[in-house]
């Protein structure tokens, strides 16, 4: 029968949680250095098409919206109707963003990164009630927390010039990995959490 997790059991656990945590900011750190004088960075990277539709979702609901319009969408032309939804995540980024007067975007990245450390964890404590082998569980979250390859270096640092998961022949959806979803969307790496 198990008893709870050695002290030595959790400081691997952090340090590895603590390691993907560094890597998928590292290339937004990057990105923010390479940025020129004079110009900005807009704190997104590839799929940033996805990213400005969920801030657009977020900022409507600093404004106090809570049923969004999908201003990126030609839906509502097609259809003949407007069509109104909401979103409970971009609805909380909003609303902590207004109320702590902090950037959207900073809010944003806060619960990428908060939700990716918990869906980490919770995905260990997960491994630690299913198995008694020690390695097995520390493997398998090394899996969840690298397993979509360290590719991703090589196509976040050309920032400049190229979409690099959005080129012909990527076939990599973000949100199919834990990795890269904790990488570039909260909307996705959130629902991973909860799972």
């Amino acid at each position: 029968m198990k008893t709870g997790m050695s002290l030595r059991e959790r400081r691997v656990v952090f340090c590895i949680i603590t390691l993907h945590i560094l890597l998928i900011s590292l290339p937004y750190l990057w990105a923010f250095h390479l940025t020129p004088a004079g110009q900005s960075f807009g704190w997104a990277l590839g799929n940033i098409e996805d990213q400005n539709v969920h801030l657009s979702w977020a900022r409507q609901a600093a404004d106090g919206t809570f049923f969004f319009r999908n201003l990126f969408t030609t839906e509502d032309i097609i259809v003949g109707q407007n069509s109104h939804y909401t979103n409970i995540l971009c609805v909380l980024i909003g609303v902590l963003s207004r109320f702590l007067h902090l950037p959207l975007v900073l809010v944003y990245h806060v619960f990428r990164v908060i939700f990716a450390a918990m869906a980490l964890w919770w995905f260990y404590r997960l491994c630690f009630a299913l198995t008694n082998d020690r390695r097995a569980r520390l493997l398998a979250l090394a899996l969840a927390a690298f397993a979509s390859g360290m590719g991703w270096i090589c196509s976040s640092f050309a920032l400049w010039g190229e979409k690099p998961f959005d080129t012909p022949g990527t076939f990599l959806m973000p949100e199919a990995f834990t990795f890269t979803s904790a990488l570039f969307f909260p909307l996705f790496i959130v629902p991973i959490a909860l799972l």
